[in-house]
């Protein structure tokens, strides 16, 4: 590779250059200092700054008011079909300044808050506008803004303030401008009327829970859903024009806490020019994140109780804020489901006693916990199962409860010990499934104490589990059952439901409630055919099918037999109406309505 020495003393006098490259002898002009400038053609694109809608151009509107120590806003919209936006400020002393892009005449406070950037009234460069102050009057249409023409200033009668009005697009007229005004408004610091109405003003920060001040900014917290960051009324409140901004957040006690800024003299926050609807990621916006996660912190400090994990109550520790411990309480235990779009749902959490153990199924799937919960369900420990909750890690009451952890299961078949894997490998299986007794083996531990094994009882088995890292159909497992278990065919299709239906999101599958239907129809047949007969599961699918497709083309005040018979070993395959094993018994009857 050629390093900046070799390319300083290459020679190029054999050299040849096209196209846009040229030698040019005299190398001293690329050597001379630079500086930044503007180029006149940035003028061009003047329409491109602002995105011409209605809601940006009253905002820049009423921020100019504002900044002109106006105290009213009148907004009406007038016969022509035209928007007039006037104050009472100290409007613009001079016309010359309007089209002067980048140059703000703002003074002192102004300038040192809000670093203001002279292109505001650009906002209007798509549409045009009429504006009046002081003693003049001046119409500009977009090849004004552009500097492709000059627009010459009328005298007027003298007047305060500014008066500026410009053209609406139709569906503007009809659908949005009221909401448009009234959004506006509702945080502006300054009354605002529409059509001679006041318009209503709020708080930005309302049904905070905490407010403080920090900086020239009001801080505050909400778990209020409405504070949403997605909201539209923002996260940030820039003197009424409200900004969207991701500010940090905390869940404590099944709400989430969120944060809100109201601006009130704030010099070292800066938004994005010109638009103002991103603040830019300074190091003050670092320490204001940084602030906003303490405040959170001192508002969980006011509750009651939290339930905050220790990680958190940690980083409030390091904020200097001492909370106290999470309550002392757990869910109780609920084996997870293979169906992953179906969601398990929320346990109101229960205080933990001397009763509780808590119940470890991290790593497990769905088939093996649902395995280990019903060994729980029916064993006769004096325990109350509740679920293991990472977050609490360090807390001192977490950390020395007992716990249980499933380790495996073995399936005994006369003397011989098998791993489900080794049963589903079995040359010949027992029939319907049948092994003489199933051990759900599991540890206990706790802190300063010797972990000790238990053994418990279980009355179900599903082999191939150990090898699989994924939850398997119910045609890829073999099911094991003891002979004196206490399942009904009900029961044993909600556990093979629970354990292995997991339904496909592919784009070629069946919707979800068919993919649903044909599993539970396949448990209990399968679930029949295991605790009954084979004879039995032939007759529950066949009154299946019958109450799927057949009973609703039925109608309430008919009834009809049908009768079907198996095809004989000659009989081709391809019936038609002509050849077919189907037979309805007599004409349909039109029975008595009941």
């Amino acid at each position: 590779m050629p390093t900046p020495e070799s390319a300083q003393n290459a020679d190029f006098s054999n050299a040849s250059f096209s196209g846009a490259f040229k030698l040019n002898e005299d190398l001293d002009t690329s050597l001379s200092p630079i500086s930044a400038s503007i180029s006149s053609q940035i003028l061009t694109k003047v329409t491109r700054l602002f995105n011409a809608g209605l809601e940006d151009i009253v905002n820049e509107l009423f921020q100019n008011a504002r900044r002109a120590g106006a105290t009213q806003v009148k907004v009406s919209l007038i016969e022509s079909g035209n928007l007039r936006i006037e104050d009472n400020g100290c409007g613009i002393e001079s016309a010359q300044t309007l089209l002067n892009l980048g140059q703000s005449d703002w003074e002192g406070e102004i300038v040192e808050s809000e670093d203001p950037a002279g292109m505001g009234v650009f906002s209007l460069a798509n549409r045009g506008a009429m504006i009046a102050s002081h003693n003049w009057q001046v119409q500009l249409e977009p090849e004004h803004f552009s500097g492709q023409a000059i627009a010459t200033v009328q005298p007027t009668e003298p007047r305060i303030g500014t008066c500026i009005e410009f053209p609406l697009k139709a569906q503007e007229q009809k659908r949005s401008l009221s909401t448009v005004i009234e959004n506006a408004a509702q945080y502006f610091p300054i009354p605002v009327s529409f059509n001679e109405t006041d318009l209503p003003r709020h708080d930005f920060l309302a049904g905070a829970q905490m407010i403080k001040s920090w900086r020239g900014l009001r801080l505050g917290v909400s778990g209020d859903y409405r504070w949403t960051q997605r909201s539209r009324d923002g996260a940030l409140n820039f003197y009424g024009l409200t900004v969207q901004a991701y500010l940090p957040s905390l869940c404590c006690n099944e709400t989430t806490l969120r944060t809100r800024v109201d601006v009130e003299f704030a010099p070292e926050l800066k938004l994005v020019l010109p638009a103002r609807k991103e603040i830019v990621q300074t190091e003050f916006f670092e320490q204001l994140k940084l602030e906003l996660r303490k405040t959170l912190y001192e508002a969980v400090a006011r509750l009651e109780s939290h339930n905050l994990s220790h990680t958190h109550w940690l980083e409030a520790r390091n904020f200097g804020i001492d909370l106290s411990l999470a309550r002392s309480e757990l869910e109780p235990f609920t084996p997870a489901i293979a169906d992953h779009l179906a969601g398990q749902g929320w346990n109101s959490p229960q205080p933990i006693d001397a009763t509780t153990i808590v119940v470890e199924v991290d790593e497990l799937e769905a088939p093996q916990q649902q395995l280990f919960a019903r060994a729980l369900e029916k064993s006769d420990l004096p325990f109350t199962f509740l679920a293991a909750e990472s977050k609490y890690q360090g807390y001192p009451w977490y950390d020395e409860l007992p716990r249980l952890s499933f380790e495996r299961i073995e399936i005994q078949i006369g003397d011989r010990i098998l791993s489900p894997t080794e049963f589903a490998g079995l040359e010949e299986l027992p029939p319907q499934g049948i092994v003489d007794q199933i051990t759900a083996i599991v540890t206990r531990k706790q802190t300063g104490l010797s972990n000790t094994e238990m053994r418990l009882v279980l009355d179900i088995g599903f082999g191939a589990m150990d090898e699989l890292a994924y939850t398997p159909s119910l045609d890829e497992v073999t099911i094991a059952i003891t002979r004196h278990h206490s399942l009904d065919p009900y029961e044993l299709a909600e556990l093979l439901e629970a354990s292995f239906f997991s339904p496909s999101e592919d784009s070629d599958a069946d919707r979800y409630e068919t993919q649903r239907e044909d599993f539970r129809e396949s448990a209990q047949e399968e679930s029949i055919r295991l605790l009954l007969s084979s004879e039995a599961a032939l007759k529950t699918r066949i009154e299946m099918i019958v109450d799927r497709y057949l009973r609703w083309i039925v109608p309430s005040n008919m009834k009809i037999e049908v009768r079907v018979s198996p095809i004989s070993s000659d009989e081709n395959p391809e019936r038609t109406l002509f050849n077919r094993s189907v037979e309805i018994i007599g004409n349909p009857e039109e029975t008595s309505e009941s």
